[in-house]
């Protein structure tokens, strides 16, 4: 059972990682990918899909359902630390947790001990800035009094059915932890465009007046 439901997640975050990719993501993901062994000259000029991405990461073997440390390693060096972050959550609970047998050493570790692949040094001067308007307080107002309408919320935000369950499996007994990995799934996403207005438009529009008149300060808690 347990092992099914690894399968379920594995396969819902590579999916969500596949579709979320942009364009400009993916061709830097690609660069990073050269020096891998079986990524080929053809793969870097043809590959412009993020799930055909995936997929090929999945047949070197560089992405598995028990090896996601590389991949993990280039979603923050492409700035998608989002999406790094639920790869590590899924690290987490499905593989750090498994005990018995040889631990499998990390895909990264295995290219730099050989001297196949060297990751680039991460500049944080050449990063952009992603960060937008600091939501901290809003995001806990939300968390507070939203309970089990945060999928409502989640989808007026543009998240996908598949970010919705993901969500879900991370946390399934914590509703509060469901609806603040939404929430920051959104924002990162987003970027400068997850603004505090954008996240007043979307309660509203899913008629929770409520929480958005305590987001904008008229009702004290």
């Amino acid at each position: 059972m347990a092992v099914a439901r690894q399968d379920i997640c594995y396969k819902q975050v590579a999916f969500k990682i596949g579709k979320a990719l942009s364009l400009s993501e993916i061709n830097d993901f690609k660069f990073l990918c050269k020096d891998i062994p079986g990524f080929t000259q053809i793969d870097i000029d043809e590959i412009s899909d993020g799930l055909a991405l995936i997929t090929k990461l999945e047949q070197l073997d560089v992405l598995t359902k028990s090896n996601v440390d590389l991949v993990a390693e280039f979603l923050s060096l492409v700035n998608r630390i989002d999406l790094e972050h639920e790869l590590r959550q899924y690290e987490q609970d499905f593989i750090k947790m498994q005990v018995g047998g040889p631990v499998a050493q990390p895909m990264s570790a295995q290219f730099q001990q050989n001297n196949r692949y060297q990751l680039p040094a991460f500049n944080a001067q050449n990063q952009p800035a992603v960060m937008g308007e600091d939501l901290s307080n809003e995001f806990d107002i939300i968390v507070e009094n939203i309970g089990r309408d945060w999928r409502q919320l989640a989808r007026r935000l543009g998240l996908s059915e598949v970010d919705i369950e993901c969500v879900t499996e991370n946390h399934s007994r914590n509703l509060r932890e469901q609806s603040r990995q939404a929430l920051w799934t959104w924002k990162n996403r987003l970027r400068r465009e997850a603004t505090r207005q954008a996240l007043i438009a979307a309660l509203r529009k899913c008629r929770l007046n409520y929480i958005a008149d305590i987001v904008e300060g008229f009702i004290k808690q």
